[in-house]
């Protein structure tokens, strides 16, 4: 999006900022794996795509990638972007709908998706992913517990209830026994790091693309309310010394396989 536009369509905005922000996720998350040609991949909460297009291109022609969201305007606009793309489809699913795309996916991938999920629908959506895998498929994730932004500015919203009420962060040693139940083994774990975001020209886009982030409040109030917070506090601590706006998310990875 050129610098100043600005739209009201929220899987637009998520989509063009994504290709910054879930990218380094996802390159961090692949980077220890060797994706190969002819693989079958399912990439569970996909969002818009961006993601789910770069592993359509690493498995080839042969290949096979399903990216799945439960929100309708985000496989949409999905649909719309990557719709040239012979190996790749989307569909409007939950993570629990998993199973019903196959049981011979040799990978399935989650990039910031499992704060979003109840600890029922945690439940359900690894126990579907373990079904879906073929023998020796894989599983990665990487959850995060909330960027500095989360802990300093959405913590003053008058939405702040409404916005956390749908987010359900637990600890690793919970994601672990959830992983063992639903019988996932040879778990690796990193250790927590911070993945530093770049890219993001301003602190006001960055606002934009958190806001149609959280999808359970309205995009455009969220916004608005952001922007007047951020104005009446120090925002130094979204910038490197250089003055570049950089977001510093904590997150872990996870491996595990069938």
């Amino acid at each position: 999006m050129p610098a100043g536009q600005k739209t009201n369509d929220a899987s637009e905005i998520y989509h063009t900022f994504s290709k910054v922000m879930q990218v380094k996720g996802f390159e961090g998350l692949i980077q220890n794996i060797r994706i190969k040609k002819g693989w079958k991949i399912l990439d569970v909460g996909c969002g818009t795509g961006n993601n789910t297009f770069q592993l359509s291109k690493m498995v080839g022609e042969k290949g096979k990638v399903v990216g799945i969201d439960p929100i309708k305007e985000r496989i949409e606009k999905a649909k719309d972007a990557f719709s040239d793309t012979s190996n790749l489809e989307f569909h409007q699913a939950f993570g629990r709908d998993a199973s019903n795309f196959g049981d011979d996916f040799d990978l399935v991938i989650m990039v910031f998706v499992l704060h979003w999920l109840t600890p029922a629908e945690k439940e359900a959506t690894l126990k579907s992913i373990f079904k879906c895998l073929k023998r020796g498929g894989q599983l990665l994730l990487n959850p995060s517990n909330g960027s500095d932004f989360f802990k300093t500015v959405i913590r003053q919203l008058s939405v702040y209830e409404k916005i956390t009420s749908n987010f359900y962060y637990i600890g690793v040693d919970e994601i672990k026994n959830l992983l063992i139940t639903a019988g996932f083994g040879d778990l690796d774990i990193s250790e927590e790091y911070r993945l530093v975001f770049q890219g993001i020209q301003s602190l006001d886009d960055f606002i934009h693309w958190i806001a149609a982030s959280i999808h359970t409040v309205d995009y455009e109030p969220l916004v608005v309310e952001m922007l007047d917070v951020c104005q009446r506090q120090d925002m130094s601590f979204m910038y490197n010394e250089s003055g570049q706006l950089t977001v510093k998310h904590p997150v872990y990875n996870i491996y595990c396989k069938k």
